[in-house]
Order: structure tokens, then sequence, then C-alpha cells
């Protein structure tokens, strides 16, 4: 439940992420120096991205140990250990491109950001294509990060259904 937890926490800054470049755009479409205290705060909210690395230590030492094999029901155990080697490898994986992609668009460099007082430092690259283009490439990569931490979100409710299903009748 902590993974859950945790994954429901990032979709909800990845959603915001989202809502913000939309924003973003609509407000660039037609703005003037007076709309650089918005601009800055929808920017600011763009770079709040944080990626998935999931708690497995409980089931790496069960694995290790030879107990994922105590697990009689063959489908939760299916379900379990397809969750901790395909989801959850799969989201951190791509948790680390979004991650080098934020990296690389260089959306808070030191030229264009002043980190101290969170503000974009130039209006002419506020109003630059560049700029719109990597908000437009931030939004759909974070699209995608977001799609999958929705079905991982899915996935764990799941299991945890399955595993009250399976404590139930027993």
């Amino acid at each position: 439940k902590t993974n859950l937890d945790q994954l429901e926490g990032i979709n909800n800054r990845h959603l915001l992420v989202g809502k913000s470049c939309d924003d973003l755009k609509s407000v660039l479409e037609t703005a003037t120096v007076n709309d650089k205290p918005k601009i800055d705060s929808l920017y600011t909210l763009t770079l709040f991205q944080s990626t998935f690395f999931p708690t497995t230590g409980v089931y790496d030492s069960g694995l290790s140990a030879g107990k994922i094999e105590n697990i009689r029901n063959d489908q939760l155990k299916y379900e379990i250990m397809n969750l901790y080697n395909h989801y959850y490898k799969r989201l951190v994986y791509n948790g680390e491109i979004l991650d080098g992609v934020i990296g690389q668009i260089d959306l808070h460099r030191d030229e264009y950001f002043d980190r101290t007082n969170m503000k974009l430092k130039s209006w002419d690259y506020i109003k630059s294509p560049e700029f719109l283009l990597k908000i437009d490439y931030l939004k759909g990569r974070n699209i995608e990060y977001t799609f999958l931490t929705q079905e991982n979100v899915k996935e764990i409710k799941r299991i945890i259904s399955s595993i009250s299903d399976e404590l139930g009748n027993n």
C-alpha cells in the first residue's frame, strides 16, 4: 500500500503539471508583459516532476527466501510477480527517460530561470517558439508517464483486492 500511496501522489502531481502546461500555453497565446507573474507561477508548477521508485525490499526478501512459492493461489502469485518484475520496472525505466528529457530540455536552466525567486528571466525567451516547443514536449512526455502511473495504480488496487479476497477465503 505504500507504493500505491506514493504512485497516487506522483500521478496527482503529473496531472497538475499537465494542467499547468495547458494553462501556460493558453496564457501565452495572448500574453503581455503584465501576464508575467501568472506565467511565472504556471511555469513553476511545470517543474514539479517526480518519478516513481518502488519499495521492493519485502518482495525481494520474500523472493530470495523462496517465500513467494508459499502463495498457493497461482494467479495471485503471478500477479504479484508481474507487478514487481514488469509494471514497476517499466515505470522506473520510463521515469528515468522522463528525468533525462527534463534535464535535456533545460526548462530551468540558470540563463532562463531565477531559482531563488522562481521566475523566468527573459520575456523574449517566454515569447520564443523554442519555449512553447519545450512546453509541448514536456506535456507529451508527461501524458505518457501519467498513463503509466495510472495503469500501475489500477494493477496495485486489483492485487490488493485479490489479496483481500484470498485472506477472506482462508
